[in-house]
This record gives C-alpha cells, sequence and structure tokens, in this order.
C-alpha cells in the first residue's frame, strides 16, 4: 500500500492453493517509491516473484520480475491524469501477464495461432482520468 510522498513501502506475501491434490506456494515482493513535486507524482515500482514450489519441491525458472514507472498529474482537487508503463519478466518456465486485459505473446510453437507468456517477457501502457464524484 502507498504510504506518502519520498517514502518507500515493501510487501512480501505468500499464495497457496491446491490443484488437483498438489499444492502450489508462490513467494513475492514488492517495493514502491513515490514521490510528489507540484501537481505531479511519479512514481517507481519494482516486484520479485521466486520460483514456485509444488508439494515443498522448487520448480526451477518458474520466478519473474516486473517493472512499473507511473506518473499521476492532479489537474484540480477530484481530477487526476494517470500514466502508467509495466513489464513482466519472466523466467524461461514462467508464465506471468497481466491480470486484467492479459496481453500474451507468440507461442514457441505458434500452432493454432496460440499465445502465451511462456518464458516471455509482456509489456503494456495505459492512460487514465480519474475524476470523484
Amino acid at each position: 500500500s502507498y504510504i506518502g510522498d519520498g517514502l518507500a513501502n515493501s510487501y512480501y506475501g505468500e499464495l497457496i492453493s491446491a490443484v488437483g491434490g498438489t499444492e502450489y506456494k508462490t513467494s513475492e515482493a514488492t517495493l514502491t517509491a513515490a514521490y510528489t513535486i507540484g501537481n505531479w507524482t511519479p512514481r517507481l515500482i519494482y516486484t520479485k516473484g521466486w520460483n514456485i514450489k509444488a508439494n515443498g519441491v522448487k520448480q526451477n525458472d518458474t520466478g519473474y520480475q516486473q517493472y512499473i514507472a507511473a506518473v499521476d498529474y492532479t489537474l484540480s482537487k477530484r481530477t487526476m491524469l494517470k500514466a502508467t508503463y509495466a513489464l513482466i519478466n519472466n523466467d524461461k518456465g514462467a508464465a506471468y501477464d497481466f491480470g486484467i486485459n492479459a496481453v500474451g505473446i507468440n507461442s514457441a510453437t505458434g500452432v493454432n495461432n496460440t499465445f502465451s507468456t511462456v518464458g516471455g517477457t509482456v509489456q503494456g501502457l495505459s492512460l487514465g482520468l480519474r475524476h470523484t464524484f
């Protein structure tokens, strides 16, 4: 969570899920830094996801790194412009993508025009306007 100007915060969490009798455990940490300068608030975010463990056994090359550069510009007390660039760099056995509006990349096989993020890098740019009523 964002804790204020000029401060960085970190997050570390674990997610445990079970699929078909196999327990999967993932760990990740995020570091965020932001600072407001006039109407501008630039923000840098770095996330590291470590290799997945399946039933306690580490699965090699299943981690990722995510980099985000964002900026907010305050137009008024209730209106803000936003721009964000994000990049996810998957390890060769990982398939992380954006949770909403996943972009995917061409699969290594190209069979049936399928898309996959396995081992690839995905990136996206978003622009927005936020107005509170």
